[in-house]
């Protein structure tokens, strides 16, 4: 700034706050004690508005968890916006074990091993035993613009549990005109050994990513393929057994699968006549149609479904449990702020999540007999 320039702005400054500014400066401070407390306030009204802006960061314990987590050897895994948790049920306590921050926003998968993750055009594993990070995979820069990731899994109502170690790696080049056809790598999840790579159409890198490859139960192999035609409106697919088509082609436009305990629940969509219907394929090869409801997760005996009563009040959802031996259905919870938009249960614990909500634990209560008649609340906010 020139010298006349600032000697014009100080012409135009007012005498009284000159007057005051100099008495100011020559008045003799004899208590330094003002000094130091004048700077606590201002570091008391900065810490709080901290706390007030990053409330939701998880060292002040927000624990939204809008999507679903994963059970693994008793423990729940789950991501909130900005890190990855590790919840023990027995101990009703959760462990922080790494920030989300420039984590590609894809998910997670988990398995006894570790947890897995894609950051850039990398995939990377967190050892569960150790903590360790390590990169299993990289892919060339110059042939690859971003990666993504899904897996061969047994947890079918979300593509998080990795079931049998093996991960698919999809690898995109947003600079080849050529959008019809995509790069997959199945890796060795623990050692990042490449098992096969080739070049996949889109509905086989569709099926990848939203369906679900393979389904044990008992001795048959349920799996699903997704078709190329109508992949964003009337999406069709087919689900085989063995091989085999399992129901009439074109019969229903979409499926979902949901795990419940060696069983296995399939949604079927029927678009035109506005109707969802399940069956239930059991280890025993049996394959029955059961009766229509939301069914969110399941055990081996039971189907836990949210009534007609839910839907728009997902704060207030009813559960109910279908006894697959049976057919009987008991009221499991009523009560207010349950969010189970999305659940998965072992048998012994229930967890909840919403897009909205946070991640909620809950514990399933059975008589002397064995039947189960409740939910009783363990963790509203994880």
């Amino acid at each position: 700034m020139k010298p006349e320039t600032i000697s014009l702005a100080f012409g135009h400054i007012d005498d009284e706050f000159i007057e005051s500014a100099d008495a100011l400066r020559n008045r003799k401070s004899n208590s330094h004690w003002k000094r130091w407390t004048a700077l606590a306030a201002c570091l008391c009204v900065i810490v709080s508005a901290a706390a007030v802006f990053f409330q939701g960061f998880p060292i002040f314990g927000a624990s939204c968890g809008s999507s679903l987590g994963v059970l693994v050897d008793g423990n729940y895994y789950y991501e909130t916006t900005f890190a990855f948790y590790r919840y023990n049920p027995s101990e009703n306590k959760r462990e922080y074990l790494m920030s989300r921050f420039n984590v590609y926003n894809i998910g997670f998968l988990v398995d006894e091993y570790g947890l897995y993750y894609v950051k850039g055009r990398s995939l990377y594993v967190r050892e569960n035993e150790t903590g360790k990070l390590r990169v299993l995979y990289t892919a060339d820069k110059e042939t690859t613009t971003h990666i993504s990731f899904s897996a061969m899994t047994e947890n079918i109502s979300f593509n998080n549990s990795l079931s049998n170690g093996q991960i698919d790696i999809t690898l995109y080049n947003t600079r080849n005109p050529d959008m019809e056809h995509y790069r997959v790598v199945r890796l060795d999840g623990k050692t990042g050994e490449i098992i096969w790579q080739r070049t996949l159409t889109y509905s086989e890198s569709y099926t990848l990513d939203y369906g679900v490859p393979e389904y044990h139960v008992g001795d048959s192999v349920y799996s699903l393929v997704y078709s190329d035609e109508g992949m964003y409106h009337d999406v069709t697919g087919e689900v085989y057994r063995d091989g085999q088509p399992v129901f009439p082609e074109g019969k229903y436009n979409e499926y979902r699968f949901i795990s419940s305990g060696d069983s296995l629940v399939i949604c079927c969509f029927d678009y035109a006549q506005d109707r969802k219907e399940y069956f239930l394929a059991t280890p025993d090869d049996a394959f029955t149609e059961i009766p229509s409801q939301n069914y969110l997760a399941g055990t081996n005996d039971y189907l836990i479904f949210s009534g007609e009563e839910s839907p728009g009040n997902y704060e207030n959802q009813i559960l109910y449990s279908y006894n697959i031996k049976t057919g009987e259905t008991v009221l499991l919870y009523s009560d207010d702020g349950m969010n189970a938009i999305f659940a998965v249960t072992d048998g012994t614990w229930f967890y909840t999540a919403a897009p909205w909500g946070r991640s909620g634990c809950w514990k399933l209560v059975y008589d002397g007999a064995g039947k189960l008649t409740g939910l009783e609340l363990w963790a509203k906010d994880m």
